[in-house]
């Protein structure tokens, strides 16, 4: 009987320190979970920050292209204006020229 008791709580002990052990390693496990979890959230908002900036770059060119295309556009109405008035201009004066001299000579 004593050697029956004897070998059950040497099982019992066994069993105890087992379990303790397993608990320790299930914190280590806990422990590092939660360090990844850490990274993860780390990375999302190092991520983010990235997209953000990117997007934030897009929009600085895109404005400085729609900039750009606008004083294009602005530069060749002024040209196409230049030249339509410089044409009335010489339009006027041949017909200036013709209608008071009868004959049609373009100076300018």
């Amino acid at each position: 009987m004593e050697i029956i008791l004897t070998v059950l709580i040497t099982l019992g002990v066994c069993a105890i320190c087992y379990a303790f052990f397993g608990v320790v390693r299930l914190e280590r496990k806990i422990n590092e979970v939660d360090d990844l979890r850490m990274e993860l959230i780390d990375h999302d908002v190092e991520f983010k920050r990235i997209i953000e900036d990117s997007i934030r770059e897009r929009t600085e060119v895109q404005d400085d292209i729609y900039r750009k295309l606008d004083e294009q556009k602005k530069d060749y109405i002024d040209r196409v204006n230049g030249v339509i008035s410089s044409t009335d201009r010489r339009f006027d004066k041949a017909w200036y020229s013709w209608k008071n001299k009868g004959s049609l000579t373009i100076e300018d």
